[in-house]
């Protein structure tokens, strides 16, 4: 910055000088010399002519001196570098701040996206769009220079929405020992993989995301659901009931009572005699004498 020379006339004896600075003396001559100037020499400047003899003193006008500086001290609300949150919870806002003259001007971005204008990040209840990497650039309107601040890593956790089966099919209908194809069960997780369990009536009978019956049997009927987790939020989502259904029987025919011989006068009652048997779908029973059909449901 060029001196500033300050000059007076005074009569019988020369005039002696100060500069001040917002009241304070800040030079005991009539030149003010800065050169190169400091944000903290910004302010409001005067001089003082003043004859020896007489004491009588005179002031000029205030000379206003503005330093541009800046940005400088980008400093964030927070010192955490990476937030990890599940979809739906909330992100605190962030604020930015700088020194700058005249006043910085803020904005946040997202990658290369400006996503808002201000000094405060403010994004709320978080959706999985919302992660990725951000960042406050600040900037002296004046000199157009900028600077960023540290970046902030937002890590949103979110899946599973649905299971999914492949195949799609939510009927098994199969005979005792024919093979049941593999049925897989997916879903979408992050930042995690999901884990999966396949449970039938309420009982887990897989931890993988794969169901492999094989050679159906007896026991294999019931309704399955797959089951996917994210392992990070714990948040779950089921599959469609799928229905297991094994043909099979007559099996285990029973007669009761177990009377194989009944000797009866003329006259007397024989007693009901039922026949159980076990079958999928239910047994149809019939009852013959002789090979003749004497009756059936």
């Amino acid at each position: 910055m060029p001196d500033i020379t300050c000059s007076a006339t005074c009569y019988f004896k020369t005039c002696s000088f100060s500069w001040t600075k917002s009241g304070t003396e800040v030079s005991n001559s009539g030149v003010l010399s800065l050169g190169s100037v400091h944000k903290n020499e910004a302010g409001y400047y005067m001089c003082t002519a003043m004859n020896q003899g007489s004491l009588v003193n005179v002031s000029s006008g205030i000379i206003v001196v503005e330093i541009v500086y800046g940005p400088d001290n980008i400093t964030l609300s927070t010192v955490i570098k990476t937030y990890t949150l599940n979809e739906g919870q909330t992100l605190n806002d962030i604020t930015c701040s700088a020194k700058c003259f005249p006043e910085c001007t803020y904005s946040w971005k997202r990658g290369n996206t400006v996503i808002t204008n201000n000094y405060e990040l403010s994004v709320g209840s978080v959706k999985k769009g919302d992660a990725g990497i951000y960042e406050c650039a600040v900037r002296n309107p004046k000199t157009g220079h900028m600077l960023n601040s540290q970046t902030v890593e937002l890590i949103v956790r979110y899946g599973p929405d649905t299971a999914i089966l492949s195949p799609s099919t939510l009927y098994y209908s199969t005979t005792e020992g024919s093979i049941i194809s593999t049925i897989t069960c997916s879903a979408t997780c992050y930042p995690s993989s999901c884990s999966f369990s396949w449970s039938k009536s309420g009982t887990e009978v897989s931890s993988s995301n794969v169901l492999s019956l094989g050679y159906a049997q007896t026991n294999d009927t019931g309704n399955y659901v797959c089951i996917a987790k994210n392992p990070g939020s714990l948040t779950n989502a089921s599959s469609a009931i799928m229905v297991v259904e094994i043909l099979y029987g007559p099996t285990n025919i029973n007669l009761s009572p177990v009377n194989r011989s009944y000797t009866l006068n003329e006259g007397q009652t024989l007693h009901n005699i039922t026949c159980s048997a076990k079958c999928v779908p239910e047994c149809i029973f019939s009852w013959k004498r002789s090979n003749n059909v004497m009756n059936q449901p």
